[in-house]
């Protein structure tokens, strides 16, 4: 009996770190700006990235560029979401086989306007 407690026990806890990690930040351009979110040393097993831009006020244009690297100084362009005059505008990048050290979110915008953006990284740790 103790043997069988044991077991599922230790079935329990090693379902219990199999756990799906977000990680978010946020950064506020102003005007002509550009500014960038960075996720440094996330280690391995990031299955997606979700950008999304959220306009205060003004005329909003620009790009988000999704941005990954190894070394941490030569920057790669993984995938980009143009941006339009609209309130809320999100893009959810699905990796596959991506292994990057560093991640980043170049932020490009032009006109007269204040936008957010929330870059959000779910990582799967337990596989």
């Amino acid at each position: 009996m103790k043997k069988i407690i044991t077991i599922l026990l230790l079935c329990l806890c090693g379902c219990a770190n199999a756990q799906v990690r977000l990680i978010s930040n946020i950064s506020q351009n102003v005007d002509n700006a550009t500014s960038y979110i960075n996720f440094n040393s996330i280690q391995s097993k990031v299955k997606s990235i979700q950008l999304t831009v959220s306009k205060i006020s003004g005329t909003l244009a620009g790009a988000v560029y999704l941005e990954g690297t190894v070394d941490g100084f030569a920057w790669v362009g993984i995938d980009s979401m143009p941006l339009t005059d609209t309130t809320i505008a999100t893009k959810v990048i699905v990796l596959n086989g991506t292994y990057f050290n560093s991640y980043r979110a170049r932020f490009v915008t032009t006109g007269t306007q204040v936008s957010n953006l929330t870059m959000a990284v779910l990582r799967r740790p337990d596989e």
